[in-house]
């Protein structure tokens, strides 16, 4: 047991002390309050340049502000500096030299932050029926601990002050309301963001109705739901008509969505047509989109000519046939 110690005493100092360099001083942890000064400083003996680099939990740090200060000959000593510290500056920190090949680093040390508390999960808006309950949910981390919670409801303080992660049990609203949490630590308060509980309601009418795309006797129709009402639809009604010198109503088709397209397929060539389009959410129906009036293009007629006669003169040939039906023209 006593041979195993020796060698990862062995192993680990020689990671630090390789062909004379030696790391004669180490950076030594640090608490430090949001916004001041923290600096850490790192010793090598044994070599002639100045070639430490700092390190940050596994990645280099390049900075202007890093001083070299000569201790003796061959004795080198480095400091990292940052001028107002945040809670992205918290972490692990070591120096490295490279030599030979081979990488030796001192002692890591920590830099911990204290501040006011920051959020990791703020609440988010909610989109509810009236008189359903629901659940708000805040997160607020320190340093320093403990961080305790208190909410705000359509600017009414809540009494209960519970510790983070905090959830709200709201037994149901009939309007809509704002809210937000606010975090508490030794250092200070932290306040969220403010979020919103939207009531479900009907959706508003579709907006954009049109053709996007026409072959022949198909024809891409597209919109854009207008306000969802809180509840994004999930189905879309497409009512259709045929305008031929008397309106005649076609089956609606019912659409999920999205996508906000539909193929219209086996319609007549070289006709004219109108459409409007309503959508479903969770509450109900909208109300249709104005009518969208289109025209089919004209096609090669359907049919071939019928009843064909000729009569034959001594001065000309007559061809005579049954004029087609408008459906067969399929244009002028």
């Amino acid at each position: 047991m006593t041979i195993y110690l020796w060698i990862i005493l062995f192993l680990a100092q020689s990671s630090r002390a390789i062909h004379g360099l030696l790391f004669t001083k180490n950076p030594t942890n640090l608490t430090v309050t949001q916004g001041n000064m923290a600096r850490l400083g790192c010793s090598i003996e044994g070599l002639s340049e100045p070639e430490i680099v700092w390190m940050k939990d596994g990645e280099k740090l390049y900075s202007t502000d890093q001083m070299y200060i000569t201790v003796e000959q061959h004795h080198w000593e480095t400091f990292h500096s940052v001028k107002s510290v945040q809670q992205q500056d918290a972490g692990k920190y070591w120096c490295e030299v490279e030599f030979h090949g081979l990488t030796i680093s001192s002692e890591p040390a920590w830099i911990t932050v204290e501040g006011v508390p920051h959020f990791i999960l703020e609440p988010q808006d909610v989109a509810t029926f009236p008189g359903v309950p629901f659940n708000l949910t805040c997160a607020a981390v320190g340093p320093p601990d403990p961080v305790e919670v208190v909410w705000w409801l359509g600017g009414v303080r809540k009494v209960d002050v519970t510790s983070s992660p905090s959830v709200l049990h709201v037994n149901g609203v009939n309007n809509s309301i704002k809210f937000y949490c606010e975090a508490k630590n030794a250092r200070g308060i932290s306040v969220s963001r403010t979020g919103t509980v939207h009531i479900k309601v009907l959706p508003a009418a579709p907006k954009g109705v049109q053709v996007v795309h026409v072959v022949e006797n198909n024809v891409t129709l597209a919109w854009s739901p207008g306000f969802t009402g809180h509840s994004d639809p999930s189905v879309c009604t497409i009512q259709m008509s045929k305008n031929s010198g008397r309106k005649v109503e076609l089956p609606d088709q019912r659409v999920k969505v999205p996508p906000f397209q539909q193929i219209l397929s086996g319609l007549n060539c070289y006709s004219n047509y109108s459409v409007r389009v309503c959508c479903d959410n969770e509450v109900g129906t909208s109300p249709f989109s104005g009518w969208l009036e289109f025209q089919t293009p004209e096609a090669v007629p359907s049919a071939a000519p019928r009843n064909l006669t000729f009569e034959l003169t001594e001065q000309q040939l007559s061809l005579n046939w049954a004029t087609l039906e408008d459906e067969e023209l399929q244009g002028n």
